[in-house]
């Protein structure tokens, strides 16, 4: 997903949030940590060295103020900003009382789509996914299922290259922009984005290859 451009999200805890965090760092892309408690206080303690590399290459987010020690309140809090700054939620593994499954509420209750593993009915910490699957959440099997929800079939997952491999369609959106068809408006008019529209720009965008200026205008990213 890094890879892809995707800015990867999640709360520092132990376990899938701190690899997801890691595994951002480790492509060379931001990631940003939404913290229970205060921004100055990485929490668990033990992620320090990790909170050091986030701040270095992305951000650490928290809406209360320095010096703020962390009580239980606080990580529900944490999960509805959680929800509220992505433009998906993804839960890998969750028991029965995960707070995961909080933040997918939330994400729920503001319409933004929703994610799961599937996981063996066996498993305890496939309880969560599963269950989010049997209401509803569509299946992440790999990144392209992700991808695939938030700017449809238009983003390939990426391999080696740091940029991921494009779709006919959105090429054809790329060399429109390169020819001078710089702004959604010119786009649109000349029918280019008519199907995809900002979707289609914003899935250019944030794999790297066009960059938004001045007046809105895009520019190809050699």
């Amino acid at each position: 997903l890094a890879r892809a451009g995707v800015t990867v999200l999640s709360g520092m805890a132990l376990g899938i949030d701190s690899a997801a965090h890691a595994g951002a760092l480790a492509t060379g892309a931001p990631t940003v940590a939404v913290l229970p408690g205060s921004p100055d206080r990485p929490y668990p303690a033990g992620k320090r060295a990790l909170h050091r590399r986030i701040l270095a290459a992305g951000a650490a987010v928290s809406e209360l103020g320095p010096g703020v020690a962390v009580r239980r309140w606080m990580f529900p809090a944490r999960n509805r900003i959680i929800a509220g700054l992505s433009a998906a939620t993804i839960v890998v593994e969750a028991g029965e009382r995960s707070g995961a499954l909080l933040t997918a509420g939330f994400a729920r209750d503001l319409g933004r789509p929703i994610g799961a593993v599937p996981g063996r009915v066996t498993t305890a910490q496939a309880a969560g996914p599963n269950r989010l699957l049997a209401e509803g959440a569509y299946a992440v099997r790999g990144a392209q299922d992700v991808l695939d929800q938030l700017f449809g079939a238009g983003v390939r997952e990426a391999d080696d290259d740091d940029r991921p491999e494009l779709a006919p369609e959105l090429r054809a959106l790329l060399a429109a922009i390169a020819e001078g068809r710089d702004t959604p408006a010119a786009l649109t008019r000349a029918g280019i984005a008519a199907d995809h529209g900002l979707a289609a720009l914003a899935a250019l965008e944030l794999a790297g290859y066009i960059r938004r200026g001045a007046g809105g205008r895009f520019s190809v990213v050699p």
